[in-house]
């Protein structure tokens, strides 16, 4: 027993690693053959995925496919979704079609001129219209406007003898219709007498207008009366006077007239301290409230205004500019003009003072050509002194 056990430890060799880890055996069922040399071992590490980080990898996966898919489907949706990038500016690309430059330089020059169609057709509103000619209106009737004073307005009484006279004027006029009437109907026809049938006229013409007013109503006076009939005058400067020419001659008895209150625009008569405005054409006798006539005339500019624009669809901005106070400015009565164009005005007024200095530069040259003229002429003669 002895001896076996001393050979037993005789024969047995001790190895001590100075290494502090103690080593393991390898593991003989991570070592495998490797493929490409069967003699050497090959080691393997397990690597499995849980389900969490595989949905993860799908969900992933399957967005960028979502993503990506467009860009696949047509080739018209390709070029849309590669334009759409390059408009955002995420990518690029120095080098592109003709085509497609020539694509976009058409759409930058159809929104121009449509930008510029928008511009010509509304740069201008009606109401800035309208405040431009209110301007222009003003200016040309600016000479010939004033406000009525109480001493401009006269009331005239209406006496009996005038009352009668009327009366047997139209008396008279009746029955010399009527005996013409009478006259020319030879089968004996009853002469008509005018004067009662136009009495009668004018009583059912009252009736109907008493049963339209209410209580609270009061009846106004017809325009052919107050026009013809009325007691009431102002008394006005000339037409074609100014106010500076009328407040220089107030005192002269040829100063101003005098006319019946009343404006055919509003029908309504004259009262103090109302603007009136008179013509700036000595033949036309017309006046008007200013209010009055400065609204007709704006209502005549915006119709003119759309005449031009129906004509002329394609006119520039500067063409419809001008032609904001392009428009007849004549009496709404006698269809005569009743402003003075204060264009026209400027023209002349600056033709004229061109010419008048061209004949004063003229009249000075003469005293220099004739001094001229003199010192020449005086030489022959001081030579052949000396």
């Amino acid at each position: 027993m002895e001896d076996s056990t001393g050979t037993f430890f005789e024969n047995a060799t001790i190895s001590v690693s100075m290494n502090p880890s103690p080593t393991f055996p390898p593991n003989t069922t991570d070592i495998l053959p490797c493929p490409t040399a069967p003699d050497t071992p090959c080691e393997t590490a397990d690597f499995q995925l849980s389900d969490e980080a595989m949905w993860m990898i799908i969900w992933i996966v399957g967005m960028l496919i979502f993503l990506c898919l467009p860009f696949c489907i047509t080739k018209s949706r390709r070029d849309l979704c590669w334009r759409r990038i390059k408009e955002r500016q995420w990518i690029s690309d120095d080098r592109e079609d003709d085509w497609y430059t020539a694509a976009v330089r058409r759409q930058q020059e159809q929104r121009r001129q449509q930008m510029e169609a928008e511009q010509r057709h509304f740069r201008t509103s009606r109401t800035q219209e309208d405040e431009i000619r209110e301007q222009f209106l003003l200016q040309c009737m600016e000479n010939y406007t004033m406000s009525l004073s109480r001493s401009d307005i006269h009331e005239m009484e209406e006496t009996n003898s005038r009352a009668g006279s009327i009366k047997s004027f139209g008396s008279l006029q009746s029955l010399r219709c009527s005996k013409k009437i009478g006259d020319e109907s030879e089968s004996g026809i009853v002469a008509i007498d005018l004067e009662a049938q136009i009495a009668g006229s004018e009583r059912k013409e009252k009736e109907k207008r008493s049963d339209s007013l209410t209580d609270d109503e009061e009846e106004q006076p017809v325009l052919a009366f107050a026009f013809d009939d009325n007691c009431q005058k102002v008394y006005i400067p000339l037409p074609g006077q100014t106010t500076m020419d009328a407040e220089e001659t107030v005192g002269a008895p040829s100063a101003r007239r005098m006319v019946n209150s009343g404006c055919a625009i509003c029908l309504c008569t004259f009262d103090a301290e109302e603007k009136i405005t008179w013509s700036a054409n000595p033949k036309c006798p017309h006046i008007f409230h200013s209010d009055c006539i400065l609204h007709w005339y704006l209502a005549v500019g915006r119709k003119v205004q759309r005449r031009h624009i129906r004509q002329n669809p394609e006119m520039s901005d500067e063409e419809m500019l001008t032609k904001i106070c392009d428009f007849p400015i004549n009496c709404p009565c006698c269809r005569q003009n009743f402003c003075q164009d204060i264009r026209k005005l400027d023209v002349s007024a600056s033709s004229s003072r061109t010419q008048a200095e061209s004949e004063s530069d003229e009249e000075r040259e003469q005293p220099r050509n004739e001094e001229d003229s003199v010192e020449l002429g005086s030489t022959p003669s001081a030579t052949a002194r000396q």
